[in-house]
């Protein structure tokens, strides 16, 4: 059996715990399914350039916030300068650090709060030193450059906070983690040649770029590239898994694997096949198999040395955001990190639903979408047109955001619900996209973030709520995914994204809709989520939220407990006060497409139409007697 070693490491750990406070928006990704590979590994086994040949560069350490160094830059820090890696103000920025911090750090994750040219690369791998031998690279040392006296072993540029999610239940953040892992291994690979059949060392496993294993490599779905390739026996080869672990030759080039932990593998002999071609699940190439195993990359490269046994195993990173002087940091208020400032509140007693259904009519784009950020798109669009249709009589341009929603490509179980439900409401064809989510079901009856990943139960109650009476799902698999929901339920009455972590008001409340909709929630089940959800009320100001409360969650909460006629078990006035006392000037609550459609469909069950006449209606007669 295949050895993989999945992405939780304690480098992951750390990005949860201290990116999620500087939260931006969704991944951005260059490139499409199929494109090339990026250059974003470099190594730098040279002397930086003077000032006079690269420009001026700037760093001042601003602050330390909540596990984060804050500095101001000033210059130039795209990837590149005149052609050349632009290594010195990276040089800049790490001897800024040093200078403020003790220098134990074998890695710089360093994240920007503005944007900067990358080349074809999201992020990217500066190696600063190199101590391995037998992995492809020469030996080097220039952490002396970057303030470091030989510990500093690599630096990460994670790029601009705007290009990464940051958020554990968004889909996107499996992306983020896929990045730093993908950007920390590339201290130890992908630089090594092989031996082939016939004896002749070749960098075939490589692609052209010399930094990730070939598209033709048989990687076991490494984060490196290649893929899980599955022999048919015809002469031709299906990618399983794609970009999901380390491989088992990942970790020994990085000295957690000895030789005798690596399985074989092999790669693919296609003529005209790009090596360069990212893999995607599902491609399928014709070739013949050479057969490989890591003595053939020993013979190439020698042993490693150290040896996994003698290797370092433990490695300490620290976390640096860069800003431009005078630029504050990127929003850390839990309920909607990144969005534009919302504006000023308007008195409770102001409150206008109407003003709202216009604000959020009139953030639809010309293309038909609406977007609190980049990456959550097509969450947004679907909730809003969602909330447009059902409110709001003179909305016009339900079918651009039906066409709009069936044109994506809906990657994660997340978004593939979200828009067969939407489209559903809008009168479109959702068929196709409630099949593809059917059969996305595991085997244990849930759904994951994808097809891979193992079940949780976010992905599970939207696919059971996209999929309510409707076909696609036969009844002993709707059982099974009903019963799956029904056992994740906490002692506490609650839901958690996965066994063993606090369970959510959100996640609680998907829950609920999602097993009555499948006419599931039994009496005992509902208790105990009320429960659960009265005790989560804030006594202060009687909004909903996991800390602090939040205009979204709170809104999520009234509006199904009262589809439930369920209100009577919580304050439901001071919920509603919540809401009635967030409206902005504008009219959108907190700024936000996602927040304002929640609000909106709460307040809607409680507020009646807000009636004006032209001209002023009259009685008659003026009075009346007994």
């Amino acid at each position: 059996m295949r050895k993989r070693f999945v992405r939780s490491t304690p480098l992951a750990l750390a990005a949860l715990l201290l990116l999620a406070p500087l939260a931006g928006a969704a991944p951005r990704r260059p490139g499409s399914p199929g494109a090339g590979h990026p250059e974003d590994s470099f190594q730098l086994d040279r002397p930086l350039r003077t000032k006079a040949e690269s420009g001026p560069f700037a760093a001042h350490f601003r602050e330390d916030r909540r596990g984060v160094a804050v500095l101001e830059f000033t210059g130039s820090y795209d990837l590149k300068l005149g052609g050349q890696l632009n290594a010195e103000a990276r040089a800049v920025v790490a001897r800024e650090f040093f200078a403020t911090h003790p220098d134990r750090y074998d890695f710089l994750v360093v994240f920007t709060g503005f944007e900067l040219d990358t080349g074809t690369a999201l992020a990217f791998h500066l190696g600063v030193q190199n101590q391995v031998e037998g992995i492809g690279l020469p030996l080097f040392d220039e952490s002396a450059q970057f303030g470091s006296a030989g510990k500093l072993q690599g630096y990460i540029d994670m790029a601009a906070l705007g290009r990464h999610s940051f958020d554990p239940l968004d889909p996107g953040f499996e992306e983020t983690l896929g990045v730093l892992a993908h950007e920390t291994m590339h201290q130890w690979c992908c630089y090594a040649g092989a031996r082939l059949p016939g004896g002749a060392v070749s960098n075939a496993l490589r692609d052209p770029l010399g930094s990730h294993w070939s598209y033709l490599l048989d990687t076991g779905a490494s984060l490196l590239y290649g893929a899980d390739w599955s022999d048919n026996g015809d002469g031709s080869f299906t990618a399983g898994g794609v970009r999901r672990f380390y491989s088992p030759l990942d970790l020994y080039l990085a000295g957690f694997y000895s030789p005798l932990e690596v399985p074989p593998f092999f790669l693919i002999d296609s003529p005209g096949a790009d090596p360069a071609r990212r893999a995607e699940r599902g491609d399928r190439v014709t070739g013949t198999s050479l057969p490989l195993g890591i003595d053939d990359l020993i013979a190439a490269a020698g042993e490693r040395h150290p040896a996994a046994a003698e290797a370092q195993k433990e490695y300490r990173a620290a976390f640096l955001l860069l800003v431009r002087p005078g630029e504050g940091v990127p929003s850390e208020e839990p309920g909607e990190p990144g969005l534009p400032p919302a504006g000023p509140v308007r008195p409770p007693g102001a409150v206008s639903l109407q003003e709202g259904i216009e604000w959020l009519r009139n953030r639809q784009g010309a293309e038909g979408y609406w977007e609190d950020r980049s990456g959550t798109r097509l969450r947004d669009t679907a909730f809003a047109v969602s909330t447009l249709l059902d409110l709001d009589p003179s909305f016009t341009r339900g079918a651009e955001a039906a066409a709009w929603l069936a044109a994506q490509p809906a990657a994660s179980t997340d978004s593939l619900a979200r828009a067969a439900a939407a489209l559903t409401r809008a009168g479109g064809n959702a068929a196709p996209l409630r099949q593809a989510l059917a059969a996305r079901q595991a085997a244990g009856g849930g759904w994951g973030i994808d097809a891979v990943h193992a079940s949780d139960t976010l992905d599970t109650a939207l696919a059971l709520l996209a999929l309510a009476g409707h076909p696609e799902l036969p009844a002993a698999r709707r059982d099974a995914a009903v019963q799956l929901l029904l056992a994740g339920q906490g002692s506490d009455g609650g839901w958690s994204h996965l066994p063993g972590t606090p369970s959510r008001t959100s996640l609680t409340v998907t829950a609920l809709r999602a097993l009555a909709a499948q006419g599931a929630l039994t009496p005992a089940v509902e208790e105990g989520a009320l429960a659960f959800l009265a005790a989560k009320q804030n006594p202060t100001d009687g909004g909903f939220g996991d800390s602090p409360s939040t205009s979204h969650d709170t809104a999520q909460v009234v509006e199904t407990l009262a589809v439930l006629g369920a209100l009577d078990r919580i304050r439901g006035a001071g919920a509603v006060a919540f809401l009635r006392g967030r409206q902005t000037e504008a009219g959108s609550w907190d700024g936000s497409v996602y927040a304002t459609a929640a609000v909106l469909r709460a307040l809607q069950r409680f507020q009646l139409p807000n009636l004006h006449a032209e001209p002023a209606l009259a009685a008659e007669p003026a009075s009346a007697s007994a």
